[in-house]
């Protein structure tokens, strides 16, 4: 469970460290499929980097001992180990919370299919009219759901704009979004970063409804009635999102985006450089993947290391070469977990 528990650290580091520069530079900016693309990716490489930096397959240990031995034990006892077991139950405990609330939403969607009369169409999607008038459109997958009176007065408008989902495929991007929000549940950039995607999405299908010939006027008119309608459900996509504001500002201006505003586009990239430079810190990469280290146990191990490939500050050494560490200048050492390499970092070498 703590392996576990640590990959979604390294996941949460990495998201919060990428979500800032999307957020204050790129969020406002009108490219909504290139943006869309940047979370998508920005999320994957999440996933990613913690492996591909090979922090799960190793151990890293920062040593204070004053001793010039070297000790390596992955036997209990270690207040750090004590700490993570901890976190990971209530990490555990979060997750199932969060995991059983989207299967009940999940739950309450199909029960409002159910109640609903089904309306076959020839094109992509099928409606479905409910009789409760309280009921906000929204879609899910390639169901457009909404009340009898909407489908009376405005049935038009808001199968286009639901259309402008069910074609781009925003339902699956949900459930990717949701997934992550899940294994981080308790990292804000992850559920800001979900949000963001669902603002994206809303730009996406008010852009699709407009572009079907629908007046500007009378379509942003219907977002400012339904506006006051339920924020139904989280993981759907429904025609009254927040910041309504925006929205209509992003329909009114221009879709053209200067030099400065590609330039930005530039950022994640630099984002990317500096979550690889904060997994590289020595305590970082301990807190992600360590081993419990005790002075009681520092004494002569030195047959531990048989077999093993000894690396200090990238360069291969042979194990005799130890001794010449000063001991106070080791900052962190770090083992595969298959025991064939041990990785050195001295600041005085």
């Amino acid at each position: 469970m703590i392996s576990i528990f640590q990959y979604s650290l390294s996941v949460s580091i990495a998201l919060l460290l990428m979500w800032i520069p999307y957020r204050y530079a790129l969020a406002s900016e009108k490219l909504f499929s290139l943006n869309r693309t940047v979370i998508i990716v920005l999320y994957i490489i999440s996933l990613l980097l913690g492996p591909a930096l090979n922090l799960i397959n190793t151990y890293v240990a920062l040593i204070p001992g004053s001793a010039n031995t070297y000790t390596f034990s992955n036997s209990g006892g270690d207040g750090l180990f004590r700490i993570l077991d901890i976190l990971s139950i209530l990490w555990i405990t979060g997750v199932a919370i969060a995991t059983l609330l989207t299967l009940y939403e999940t739950i309450k969607i199909l029960a409002i299919l159910r109640r609903c009369e089904r309306i076959d169409r020839s094109d992509e999607s099928v409606v479905y009219v409910s009789q409760d008038k309280y009921l906000s459109p929204f879609s899910f997958g390639k169901s457009i759901v909404m009340n009898i009176d909407d489908y009376n007065e405005a049935a038009e408008s808001i199968i286009a704009h639901e259309s402008g989902h069910i074609r781009s495929l925003h339902s699956l991007d949900m459930i990717f979004a949701q997934a992550i929000a899940i294994l981080c549940w308790y990292n804000p950039a992850a559920w800001l970063m979900r949000s963001e995607l669902k603002y994206i999405h809303e730009y996406q299908a008010d852009r699709h409804a407009l572009s079907t010939g629908l007046n500007t006027r009378t379509y942003q008119l219907l977002l400012i009635k339904k506006a006051a309608g339920s924020n139904f459900p989280s993981i759907g996509n429904h025609l009254n999102h927040s910041k309504l504001k925006k929205r209509i500002e992003m329909m009114n201006r221009s879709t053209s985006a200067s030099f400065a505003a590609k330039v930005k586009y530039s950022l994640p990239l630099i984002a990317i450089a500096a979550c690889i430079a904060v997994f590289s810190v020595p305590q970082v990469k301990a807190a992600l993947s360590p081993i419990p280290v005790s002075s009681d146990t520092a004494k002569d191990t030195g047959h531990a290391l048989d077999g093993m490939e000894i690396f200090v500050n990238g360069e291969q050494v042979p194990k005799e070469n130890l001794n010449a560490i000063p001991t106070a200048s080791i900052q962190s050492i770090t083992i595969s977990k298959d025991r064939k390499k041990i990785d050195i970092t001295s600041d005085q070498l």
